[in-house]
């Protein structure tokens, strides 16, 4: 399940060796504000920043903000990516397994829900939409939604 989403890289800005932003490498969420001036931010885009040691594998920061930690794994990117397409933590939610891309902390996480895709795609909040990238119409459906406009999260069919 890919959701029907792609990316491409616009531009990589390595300040690792720049003094001024030594102090950055360490980062969180409530420095975001420096990250994005001191090393750089193109608005209407996510940003990635690859730090040390932000306290986490990853953060979403709001505002196309996205950190990354030096003990990320190879899901943790992908997991931000999903909150910045409006998605939640999937703990403990009923019929959601604990391989899908959401869970907190995970690792093994290779699964994502068709109702998942959907939210990806419509609510007003993902970036898609925030950012103008996609100009369809949207739909408020938050993760704990269902209703004859929002699928259930954990919807999830197998084509025959």
């Amino acid at each position: 399940m890919n959701c029907g989403i792609g990316f491409q890289t616009i531009a990589i800005n390595n300040s690792t060796q720049d003094p001024d932003t030594a102090a950055l490498l360490n980062a969180n969420c409530a420095q975001a504000a420096n990250l994005r001036n001191q090393i750089g931010f193109t608005a209407g885009q996510l940003n990635v920043y690859y730090l040390n040691n932000p306290g986490a594998r990853g953060w979403w920061c709001g505002n196309n903000t996205i950190i990354i930690g030096a003990t990320a794994d190879n899901e943790s990117l992908a997991h931000e990516f999903g909150h910045a397409l409006s998605l939640g933590h999937t703990n403990n939610i009923a019929g959601i397994p604990n391989t899908n891309l959401m869970v907190t902390g995970g690792t093994g996480r290779n699964s994502i829900t068709e109702g998942q895709c959907f939210r990806c795609n419509v609510n007003p909040g993902s970036t898609l939409n925030a950012n103008g990238i996609r100009t369809e119409p949207t739909r408020n459906c938050p993760d704990g939604t269902t209703n004859n406009t929002c699928p259930d999260l954990a919807l999830d069919v197998t084509p025959e």
